[in-house]
Formats: C-alpha cells, structure tokens, sequence
C-alpha cells in the first residue's frame, strides 16, 4: 500500500464531508540503533546517512513482521501527502 493508494480510496479517512471530527493517523519510528563504525545524522554526512538508511531498510524488510510494509523519504511527499501523515 502507498500513500497515493490511500488518497484514492473512499474511506472515513479521505472523506472529511461524511465525518464531524477530524482523524489523525500519525506514524513514527525513533530509531535507537548501534551500528559500528557510523556516526549519528548530525555528525554524519549525506553518503553516510543514506548508507545507514540502506541497511536499517535492509534489515527491516527481512523481518516477518515488515515484509509487506512500505516506507517513504518525506522529502519525496507531496505537501497532501504530508498532511495525510
């Protein structure tokens, strides 16, 4: 499932006409992670945190629990996109 697939079904979710208060449905993670020899993000550089992003996705997606979940940079979301999160 993706965002834009989300946005494109009729639901309660999208449909603010049919409902009389607003639904929220906030997502996130904080990641406590140990990975040797990679700095935290503001010690780090550009080319480090999407390698440390790589192999966190990597790891994630192994797991039974994950395997059909998705995942998105928010600096590729549109400004509903956004919202929506």
């Amino acid at each position: 499932m993706t965002i834009s697939s989300l946005l494109s079904s009729p639901s309660e979710l999208t449909d603010t006409a049919s409902s009389k208060s607003a639904i929220v449905l906030m997502t996130r993670i904080r990641l406590a992670r140990n990975l040797d020899g990679k700095s935290f993000p503001g010690w780090s550089r550009e080319a480090q945190r999407a390698e440390v992003l790589a192999v966190c996705r990597e790891a994630l997606g192994a797991t039974t629990a994950l395997k059909r979940s998705a995942s998105a940079a928010v600096s590729e979301l549109t400004d509903l996109e956004k919202q929506m999160l």
